[in-house]
């Protein structure tokens, strides 16, 4: 009585192993952009927020009996804008991060990428919302804003609170920043669908090499 043995290669194919590295190389590209991102949504934070505490901190109580330094009507929607904008993303970043340690230990790479994709998406929305609105404001004949009306008195000497200069500088430097931001949102969506190119890719060669199999050809697709 004989018996046979039967060899089985569980070597895996090098597009596999290819596929395996670029899955590592897009988690890393993810984090990055996270890091990166959480820093300036931060800083579009703080920038947008002193530029509103150097207003705030300078409006005159009616019983000074002086003329006010800014006007009534200024219209804060661009400033609160990004000052939301960037706080928010920080935070979804910032959430991403934490849940993606976990993830990283149980190799969930899909459900990694369609939660960086949902945040990526929220975050060039708001991104989107936040600098449009802020330069509609801004351009707007209607009201004034604390970045055009500060950087019109910026060479006012001013004492105590009501430094316009300040207000100018950082107003602009918010704006500026949440540009940036937005740029990288475009970033950060385009690495997301990259991850999900990656994997329909790999999804459809899967099924060729299986139905290969199924069909008993010797060779399997090639990469």
């Amino acid at each position: 009585m004989s018996t046979s043995f039967e060899i089985v290669d569980n070597t895996p194919h090098p597009r596999e192993i290819k596929h395996e590295q670029n899955r590592r190389r897009l988690r890393w590209a993810r984090i990055g952009l996270s890091v990166v991102t959480v820093a300036i949504g931060l800083t579009v934070l703080g920038t947008a927020a002193q530029g509103k505490r150097i207003f705030a901190d300078s409006i005159l109580p009616d019983s000074f009996n002086l003329p006010p330094l800014w006007p009534t009507d200024l219209d804060l929607r661009g400033t609160n804008a990004v000052m939301s904008a960037g706080g928010l993303i920080a935070m979804m970043y910032l959430g991403f991060l934490c849940l993606n340690a976990i993830l990283m230990c149980c190799h969930f790479f899909t459900f990694e990428n369609y939660l960086f994709a949902i945040v990526a998406s929220i975050s060039l929305v708001l991104s989107v919302i936040a600098v449009s609105l802020s330069e509609a404001t801004d351009k707007s004949a209607t009201a004034p804003t604390i970045r055009n009306w500060s950087c019109n008195l910026r060479n006012v000497v001013s004492t105590g609170a009501a430094d316009f200069g300040k207000a100018c500088s950082v107003t602009k430097a918010s704006q500026d920043v949440a540009i940036v931001l937005l740029v990288l949102q475009v970033c950060t969506t385009a690495v997301a669908a990259l991850g999900f190119w990656r994997e329909s890719l790999m999804k459809k060669w899967r099924i060729s090499v299986r139905h290969s199999k199924w069909a008993g050809t010797p060779d399997s697709p090639q990469p």
